[in-house]
């Protein structure tokens, strides 16, 4: 694990957003956590806070998990359909 906002075993990472980058009350800026997801996976990112980021707290952010998922035929499948407008054929793979 590193020190700082960002930490990562291989695994999963977890970022800590301290009390200073706060946003709306108890919850982080949301511009700063992009950027440290940005920063953790290397490059731009596009991010959903779907509930405000809570402050010195880690939350974990899963990289393998996503690349394996990332890698599926049925997630090739989704982003197809869904760009040619039609039902997808996921085959569960």
């Amino acid at each position: 694990m590193g020190r700082g906002p960002l930490a990562d075993d291989g695994v999963a990472g977890r970022v800590l957003i301290p009390r200073r980058f706060n946003g709306p009350p108890a919850s982080a800026n949301g511009g700063y956590t992009c950027g440290l997801i940005a920063r953790y996976v290397g490059g731009p990112a596009d991010v959903s806070l779907r509930s405000p980021p809570p402050l010195d707290t880690a939350l974990e952010l899963e990289r393998k998990a996503y690349a394996w998922l990332r890698s599926t035929h049925d997630y090739e499948e989704g982003v197809n359909s869904f760009l040619e407008k039609r039902p997808p054929r996921y085959l569960g793979r």
